[in-house]
């Protein structure tokens, strides 16, 4: 079998995208890790949104999944960023616990994109919402 990560536009929702796929059986992820210097005048952030979409084929296996480090390297509790099956695009808003943010620091946001056999997983824009002075 084959899996196949690829950059794609879709020009009927206008959306920049990864998409992920396998002709293989059983369940094959892909994790895009995203190193995001945070703002040096930030004061506070609570979420972050990602458009993100899956094509079921052969079952419920095609799913998005977020996990998100703070700027001392610690892994943050999200709300909504566990088990994203969307079948259309949808701006999924992803709300962050409590960790720390340390302006002009760098944040780590792991995506990973999980499939079945025929399934595809797809991931879009990223969007930070954060107060600043």
């Amino acid at each position: 079998g084959s899996l196949g990560l690829t950059a794609n536009f879709d020009a009927v929702d206008f959306h920049n995208y990864y998409n992920w796929t396998s002709d293989s059986s059983g369940i094959n992820d892909v994790s895009i890790v995203i190193r995001f210097r945070l703002t040096s005048n930030l004061i506070s952030w609570n979420s972050f949104k990602l458009f993100n979409k899956v094509i079921q084929s052969t079952g419920n296996s095609a799913k998005v999944e977020l996990r998100l480090w703070s700027t001392t390297n610690q892994e943050v509790t999200l709300t909504g960023g566990a088990a994203l099956v969307n079948a259309a695009w949808t701006e999924s808003t992803v709300t962050i616990g409590a960790g720390t943010f340390s302006p002009g620091g760098y944040i780590t946001l792991r995506v990973t994109l999980f499939v079945g056999l025929n399934d595809q997983a797809r991931c879009g824009e990223l969007k930070l919402d954060y107060n600043h002075s």
